[in-house]
Protein backbone atom coordinates (compact mmCIF):
# COMPACT_ATOMS: atom_id res chain seq x y z
CA UNK A 1 0.00 0.00 0.00
CA UNK A 2 1.35 3.41 -0.94
CA UNK A 3 1.53 6.38 1.40
CA UNK A 4 -1.62 8.06 0.07
CA UNK A 5 -3.60 4.84 0.34
CA UNK A 6 -2.28 4.33 3.85
CA UNK A 7 -3.39 7.84 4.85
CA UNK A 8 -6.82 7.34 3.28
CA UNK A 9 -7.25 4.09 5.21
CA UNK A 10 -7.16 6.22 8.39
CA UNK A 11 -8.68 9.48 7.10
CA UNK A 12 -11.37 8.48 4.63
CA UNK A 13 -12.08 11.97 3.28
CA UNK A 14 -8.41 12.96 3.11
CA UNK A 15 -8.02 16.03 0.88
CA UNK A 16 -4.73 15.12 -0.74
CA UNK A 17 -2.00 17.48 -1.91
CA UNK A 18 -3.08 18.61 -5.39
CA UNK A 19 -3.81 22.28 -4.71
CA UNK A 20 -3.04 24.91 -2.11
CA UNK A 21 -6.51 24.47 -0.58
CA UNK A 22 -6.11 20.69 -0.51
CA UNK A 23 -2.70 20.95 1.14
CA UNK A 24 -4.11 23.26 3.84
CA UNK A 25 -7.01 20.86 4.44
CA UNK A 26 -4.70 17.83 4.44
CA UNK A 27 -2.47 19.50 7.03
CA UNK A 28 -5.49 20.13 9.26
CA UNK A 29 -6.76 16.59 8.80
CA UNK A 30 -3.45 14.94 9.68
CA UNK A 31 -2.89 17.14 12.73
CA UNK A 32 -6.49 16.61 13.87
CA UNK A 33 -6.16 12.84 13.55
CA UNK A 34 -3.01 12.74 15.68
CA UNK A 35 -4.47 15.19 18.19
CA UNK A 36 -7.61 13.08 18.51
CA UNK A 37 -5.59 9.94 19.15
CA UNK A 38 -3.67 11.75 21.90
CA UNK A 39 -6.83 13.27 23.35
CA UNK A 40 -8.26 9.77 23.76
CA UNK A 41 -5.45 8.77 26.12
CA UNK A 42 -7.13 8.56 29.54
CA UNK A 43 -6.38 11.50 31.83
CA UNK A 44 -5.08 9.13 34.49
CA UNK A 45 -2.49 7.77 32.02
CA UNK A 46 -1.41 11.27 31.03
CA UNK A 47 -1.16 12.30 34.70
CA UNK A 48 0.98 9.24 35.40
CA UNK A 49 3.60 10.19 32.82
CA UNK A 50 7.04 11.09 34.10
CA UNK A 51 7.71 14.84 33.86
CA UNK A 52 9.84 14.55 30.72
CA UNK A 53 7.24 12.36 29.02
CA UNK A 54 4.47 14.73 30.04
CA UNK A 55 6.42 17.60 28.53
CA UNK A 56 6.76 15.64 25.27
CA UNK A 57 3.05 14.79 25.34
CA UNK A 58 2.16 18.46 25.78
CA UNK A 59 4.55 19.57 23.01
CA UNK A 60 3.23 16.97 20.57
CA UNK A 61 -0.36 17.88 21.37
CA UNK A 62 0.44 21.56 20.86
CA UNK A 63 2.01 20.80 17.49
CA UNK A 64 -1.25 19.12 16.49
CA UNK A 65 -3.27 22.17 17.42
CA UNK A 66 -1.34 24.71 15.35
CA UNK A 67 0.15 24.64 11.88
CA UNK A 68 3.90 25.10 11.70
CA UNK A 69 3.68 28.11 9.43
CA UNK A 70 7.42 28.29 8.79
CA UNK A 71 7.50 24.72 7.51
CA UNK A 72 4.18 24.87 5.72
CA UNK A 73 4.65 28.14 3.79
CA UNK A 74 6.95 26.71 1.11
CA UNK A 75 4.89 23.55 0.80
CA UNK A 76 1.56 25.36 0.61
CA UNK A 77 2.29 27.66 -2.33
CA UNK A 78 5.10 26.02 -4.26
CA UNK A 79 5.03 22.29 -3.62
CA UNK A 80 7.13 20.18 -5.96
CA UNK A 81 6.32 16.58 -6.81
CA UNK A 82 9.30 15.58 -4.67
CA UNK A 83 7.96 17.56 -1.70
CA UNK A 84 4.49 16.10 -2.11
CA UNK A 85 5.92 12.58 -2.13
CA UNK A 86 8.08 13.31 0.93
CA UNK A 87 5.20 14.88 2.87
CA UNK A 88 2.87 12.03 1.90
CA UNK A 89 5.42 9.50 3.20
CA UNK A 90 5.94 11.57 6.36
CA UNK A 91 2.19 11.88 6.96
CA UNK A 92 1.71 8.12 6.57
CA UNK A 93 4.54 7.52 9.06
CA UNK A 94 3.03 10.07 11.44
CA UNK A 95 -0.35 8.33 11.38
CA UNK A 96 1.35 4.99 12.06
CA UNK A 97 3.22 6.55 14.99
CA UNK A 98 -0.04 7.97 16.31
CA UNK A 99 -1.53 4.51 16.49
CA UNK A 100 1.28 3.39 18.81
CA UNK A 101 0.98 6.50 21.00
CA UNK A 102 4.78 6.39 21.33
CA UNK A 103 5.60 10.00 22.18
CA UNK A 104 9.20 9.88 21.00
CA UNK A 105 8.11 8.34 17.69
CA UNK A 106 5.43 11.01 17.32
CA UNK A 107 7.95 13.77 18.00
CA UNK A 108 10.32 12.29 15.40
CA UNK A 109 7.50 11.86 12.87
CA UNK A 110 6.41 15.48 13.31
CA UNK A 111 10.01 16.63 12.84
CA UNK A 112 10.29 14.52 9.69
CA UNK A 113 7.02 16.01 8.41
CA UNK A 114 8.23 19.57 8.99
CA UNK A 115 11.50 18.78 7.23
CA UNK A 116 9.67 17.27 4.25
CA UNK A 117 7.54 20.38 3.92
CA UNK A 118 10.61 22.60 3.95
CA UNK A 119 12.81 20.65 1.57
CA UNK A 120 11.05 17.65 0.11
Amino acid sequence: MGALESIRSEIVDFAGYGSEAQRRKADEQVRAFVGQVLAEVPDADVDALAPAERDTYDRVLLRCEFMNQQAFAKFEYDATDRQIAAVSDADAALLRAAQTKDLAALQEALDRRDSAMRTG
